[in-house]
Order: C-alpha cells, then structure tokens, then sequence
C-alpha cells in the first residue's frame, strides 16, 4: 500500500496535469483569436511538403571522429526516473585562447554507476585534423550532470566553467591555460538543488557578470513508485511525470567583484517559485539598453521579466508575461533567440523560438514592439513560418538560429527526442529525427531528409559552432544515454563574415551586432541558448552574393561603434577596433 505521502504526491500530480492541460487549451484560443491568419495562412501545409517541390543547397554530413564517439552520456541502465531523460548537454569555448575551439561534453552519471574519469564529463580539443581528449581538471566526476556554459566570471581574460546537476552545480576556473580548479565554494554558486540553463549578463550593470540559474523540480524516488499517470492522453510513469513534483525556485547570483556571488533571486522578484524551469536568456527585449530575463518553464507558465532598473533608478523587475503574449503553460524546452523574419520591421530587438513537448507544437515568438508607445509585444507565428505541425508528434529540445548556407537569411536547428518509453522496451525512450529548416524567405522549409539531422536519436543538447575552421556553421548533438555527434557542413555557397569579439565578457554577453547588406541580420551574443547547452561565442554573418557588409555593435553597457563596410572573412572586433584575421583556417 502507498504511504499517505505517496497519495498526496499522486494526487497533485493528477490536478496538476489536468490544470496545465487547461492552460494550454485557453493559451492556443487566445493566440488564435489574436491572429485571424494563423491559420488561414498555413491551410495545413507542412513544411517537409513544400521541402519536396525545393532543391536544397544545405548539406550537413557526419563527421568520422573515432574519439569522441566513445564517448557515452550515461552508462549505466536507465531506471525510470526524471532526473535520467532529462539530460544533458554541450558547451563551446576557447579554454587556453589560442583561437581554436574546444567541446565540453557533459556527463549525466548516475548514483547507481561507479564514477570515475572514464565515465565523467569531458573536454576535447581538435588539433591537426584529431579530436583530443584534455583532462583538465573540470570532469565533474561523481555528479549527476546537466548543463554546461563558460563565461570569465572573474574578469580575469580566460573563459571558466559553470556545470549544473542533479545536486550541488559546480563552478571552475580557468587558469588560463586550460586547467581548472573547483571554486564552487568560495564562490557561493553551488546551488543543491536540480540545477537545468543558465544564463550569464551584467544585470545590473556593475561591471562583472552576474548569473541566473533555472532550477526543475524537488524531486524524491519514493521507494520505486512506477504507476501510470496520464499527460495530454500520454501514460506517464510517476517517477517521469515532472507534474508530480513540486518546482524548485531559480536562483540569481549576483557577481560582487571579488569573485565571490550573494544569491538574491527572491529579493528581486526573479525566483519563479511556481515555475519548473528549463532554459532561460539574458537578453535586451525591448531596447532600453537593459538585460531582460526569458524564462521557460516545463508544465507551468512561462515567464517574461523586464528590467527596469532605467525608470526605477536600481535594480528592478517587473514580471510582463501576460500582458506581452509569451506566458506560455505548454512543456517549453528549448530556447532561442534571433531574426528570422522581419529584417527590416522598424526595429532592432529579437525574436523568441521555444521547443515543446509532444502534441504542444513549438512557438516562434515575433516581436511587436512599439518604439512610440514602448510596448512590448509579441505574435505567435509558428505556422505561418510553417515551424508547427511538423513538431506536433515531436518533443523538441536543443535548437539554434544559423545561416547553414549563408544566403544571408538564418535558418533554424532543432533536434528532438522523446520522453515517451518504447512499448516493446520501456528501458528505452522512443528516439525521434530532427529538423533543418532552411529559410525561404521567411517561410522555414524543413530540409533534414537527407541529413544526419533525419536520423533518430534520443536528442537532447545541440550547440553550433565553426570547428573545422572553414568559415561556415558546423553542429555538434548530444544524445541522452548514447554519445555526442559531430556534425560537418559542407553547403557553403554563399560568403561569410565571422566576428570575434574581443572584450570582457560583462560587456560581451548581451551585445548586439548588425550587418547589413540587402537588409540587416542581427545577433545577441550569448542570447541563442539552446537547452544545456552553449553554440560557440563567433558571431557568423552569411553575406550570400554581397561583396560587402556594414556592421555595427551595441556593446551590453550601452556603447555604440560602427563597424563600417567589410570584407568577407574572419575579424577581431575589440572596443575600439575591428582587425582583419589574415587566414581562418589552419
């Protein structure tokens, strides 16, 4: 028989499903009615249809890097609960700053498994044609690993390391050459909680990073509870069931200068208690110079807070989800933030992109913002960009905007994997292909057939990132309970310009570049954030045909540059000036 807490459990499990399934149900209403032709506009067309009557330049090809496909995520057999499906992801950085790129996989070894070096989290480096492992300190080994992200938290000139778990997250610094040391502690970052996404920005504008951190759910195994629950007419073990779980508040630590953080999330309204979050970005919404906070939240609202610390005169945040159309109820995953439509809409501020669950179809979020009246709004345009029936059957998890073919507009990465158990095997999660969806102007064609991107996989994190050097976006995935997969590009047909900004990171880290040709592309740094997971910190601009492009720069703390007309190829663009890289690949 089940203990009186174990029914309790059940019990708000069961409320709690069906109240976020009424939520969802009066959120699509409300969208649809907002906008008359989102449906009118889409009359059903999927975007794999429109795919086969469309040649595609796009040409993605696995990359045959024995090393790194020994790697495994998890090694030990799945037991059915949570914490196990969830994870985990992978991280671009530059650790030793000699310009090439090195790939922090994370591991996500379980209590059950001996841990030790062979199982742990793991940093590669590829040199002379050869992915290398580097044991440098930061394996993370004997925990439960979930995400990864570096950012110089210190000010110091190299690039540290924040891992979260399932347990006390972990935070290493680089001594610049590479290796790592724990500095969780003396710190004050070593949230105990189910740590998911991170997101790193000077907040208040004080001159060094800050961090915020989502937090999932409080989750026990209470003495192998495996019954069915039912989610969206799905069967749901209990243990895999985030609804029956309370969430865990977020945390936001506040960079004091000394390398050292004081917690303060409650303190500025920014804790979420109520939401289990996933994913979330520091970006600057609406243009008043100040990071904004995007928070996706699995089975609970999502949660927009703007900062608005210019009109309060210090640091303040006020929650505007309902009122700007994005407090989405649906199972938001992933997360994205850029332009794919729009260019030239009259202003300069990003659009959202959210993976969900099974049969929530994902979101692009198109932003409204109004520079007279200084609303902030957004639109639902997932089908009319034909970004939604496809995903209906799916459930999405890392995803990422990227000119894959540099024609100048970006196109969108998204992989998917389910959390549904196979009925022949429930060891084993269902495994799903993922999407290209190659941008026609606006209208998102997926061209994955064809691709490794069209192969099954338990998806979990994915992350872009030039690492062969060549001038276009390569991809690498990671797989829940297999390995990591590299992924090359081989479609290059337009030019390229590849900015690398050279700053401190509290001035990178929301900063907003522009490069305009027929019309202006632009990206956040630091804002695209995928799910546990961190694309490479070179900003790649595709130029198609143009033999020139003008850029310009917003710097986080407001300083402005103009970048003025450049060539196609590879620049280091520092605070005041920007400096040709002669050859970008070895």
């Amino acid at each position: 028989m089940m203990g009186r807490r174990q029914r309790r459990i059940m019990a708000a499990s069961f409320f709690s499903t069906i109240l976020v399934a009424a939520l969802a149900a009066t959120f699509w209403a409300v969208n649809r009615a907002r906008d008359p032709n989102l449906v009118a506009q889409s009359k059903r067309i999927q975007s794999d249809e429109v795919a086969q009557l469309t040649a595609s330049p796009i040409k993605l090809v696995l990359s045959k890097s024995t090393p790194l496909n020994q790697f495994r995520q998890n090694r030990a057999a799945r037991t059915r609960i949570l914490p196990e499906d969830m994870g985990s992801g992978v991280a671009w950085g530059d650790v030793d700053m000699d310009g090439d790129w090195e790939l922090y996989a994370v591991s996500a070894c379980t209590q059950q498994h001996t841990c030790d070096i062979n199982c742990s989290s793991a940093l590669w480096t590829f040199e002379s044609g050869e992915w290398m492992r580097l044991i440098c300190g930061a394996e993370n080994i004997g925990h439960m690993g979930m995400g990864a992200s570096f950012a110089d938290y210190d000010n110091d000139g190299d690039q540290d390391l924040y891992v979260t778990n399932y347990g006390p997250n972990k935070l290493y610094r680089n001594d610049g050459q590479g290796q790592f040391t724990d500095v969780t502690e003396t710190a004050g970052v070593g949230d105990k909680r189910w740590s998911m996404g991170v997101a790193w920005g000077d907040i208040d504008r004080d001159g060094d990073l800050d961090l915020y951190v989502c937090n999932y759910v409080n989750f026990e195994d209470l003495g192998g509870i495996r019954k069915p629950t039912v989610t969206l007419a799905y069967e749901v073990p209990f243990t895999l069931n985030p609804s029956s779980y309370d969430p865990a508040p977020n945390s936001l630590f506040v960079n004091q200068g000394d390398g050292t953080f004081v917690e303060a999330a409650a303190l500025y309204g920014l804790d979420n208690p109520d939401g289990r979050s996933l994913a979330t970005t520091l970006v600057d919404l609406n243009g008043d110079g100040w990071l904004d906070l995007y928070v996706n939240n699995d089975v609970s609202t999502n949660r927009l807070f703007l900062n608005t610390s210019a009109v309060e005169g210090r640091l303040a945040f006020l929650d505007v989800s309902t009122e700007t159309g994005t407090a989405d109820p649906r199972g938001s995953m992933g997360l994205s933030v850029g332009r794919a439509v729009g260019f030239d809409r009259g202003h300069r501020l990003p659009d959202l992109f959210l993976t969900h669950w099974v049969a929530q179809e994902n979101a692009y979020y198109l932003s409204l913002f109004n520079d007279e009246s200084s609303v902030l709004e957004y639109r639902d345009r997932t089908r009319v960009m034909l970004l939604g029936e496809l995903s209906v059957p799916m459930v999405g998890w890392g995803c990422g905007f990227g000119d894959l073919d540099l024609d100048g507009f970006p196109d969108l990465v998204v992989v998917n994997g389910s959390t549904l158990e196979r009925s022949e095997d429930p060891s084993h999660l269902r495994a799903e292909p993922g999407f290209v969806f190659w941008n026609r102007d606006g209208r998102m064609v997926n061209v994955a057939p064809g691709t490794p991107l069209n192969e099954d996989r338990s998806a979990r994190g994915m992350a872009l990132c030039d690492w062969d050097r060549d001038g276009d976006i390569d991809l690498v995935i990671s797989e829940n309970g297999a390995g990591i997969t590299l992924i090359e590009n081989r479609s290059q047909v337009g030019a390229s310009l590849n900015l690398v900004l050279e700053a401190s990171d509290y001035l990178r880290f929301g900063a907003r570049v522009c490069v305009t040709t027929v019309h202006t592309q632009i990206q956040w740094f630091g804002g695209d954030v995928s799910y546990l997971s961190q694309h490479s910190s070179e900003l790649i601009f595709g130029l198609g045909q143009a033999k020139t492009a003008h850029g310009s720069i917003r710097w986080a703390d407001g300083l402005a540059m103009d970048l003025g007309n450049l060539h196609p190829g590879t620049y280091r663009v520092t605070r005041d000036a920007v400096i040709e890289v002669p050859d970008r690949q070895e």
